[in-house]
């Protein structure tokens, strides 16, 4: 019977006939045993660039909420009319979430959140737009009618295209344009019954591009894309 032996880096159990980790390439031996590759070592990892890029990650979220800090207490201090300390949060949180955060992961897991990050960029300018109606009684809808499905139209496009060109996480991107086409529909209604004044080729334009971009990935990538979902929920 074969002894396991256990990663101390990576925590999986490694078999007796594998001197090294089949995940990290880390020796698995006797510690007084020099570390050194044998036929069925995998390339050792190296941790350093990703130790680096978090503690960078970490100075750079350090800072931003020592910005907002300081924003907020000196607009307390100094008031104006409005404060003007909203506008500076919005935006380092926004800019956080779209330019640093990904750096925690990698390019693939940024692509897979393209979504999430439509959302915060859509969230900021509909703040700035409904801030500025409330306190300085400009007209509300500069952003929700027009920047933001303008924003959202760019970023379906991209979603779409790099699904279409690329097989890595094509499903996940599939989904992200049936997701954004789900939220066009309900953001061009709530545009119709809630804000009928306001433009309105803005919320169809991005309400056409979804759905016509996703009616062209479906004739595509149709088969692949319902036989993983049917696979993902176990029907």
């Amino acid at each position: 019977m074969q002894e396991i032996k256990k990663c101390n880096r990576c925590g999986v159990f490694v078999a007796e006939d594998l001197s090294n980790c089949p995940l990290c390439g880390k020796f698995v031996g006797d510690e007084d045993k020099k570390t050194e590759k044998t036929k069925y070592s995998y390339p050792d990892y190296s941790f350093k660039e990703i130790v680096q890029k978090n503690r960078w990650v970490k100075i750079v979220r350090t800072l931003c909420g020592l910005v907002a800090f300081i924003c907020l207490i000196v607009n307390l201090i100094f008031t104006t009319t409005p404060y003007w300390f909203p506008y500076a949060l919005m935006g380092i949180f926004t800019f956080y979430i779209i330019f640093i955060s990904p750096f925690k992961g990698d390019m693939a897991r940024f692509v897979k959140n393209i979504k999430w990050t439509s959302v915060f960029i859509a969230a900021f300018f509909i703040f700035i737009d409904a801030y500025n109606h409330f306190t300085i009684n400009t007209m509300f809808g500069w952003g929700y009618a027009i920047v933001v499905p303008c924003v959202l139209t760019a970023i379906t496009i991209t979603t779409a295209i790099i699904c279409f060109c690329s097989k890595s996480n094509e499903m996940e991107l599939l989904a992200d344009c049936l997701a954004l086409f789900v939220f066009s529909i309900i953001y061009f209604l709530v545009k119709i019954f809630a804000f009928p004044d306001l433009s309105t080729w803005p919320s169809l334009m991005y309400l056409c591009v979804a759905g016509g971009w996703f009616v062209v990935l479906e004739i595509f990538k149709s088969k692949k894309f319902w036989k993983e979902t049917l696979k993902k929920y176990h029907i």
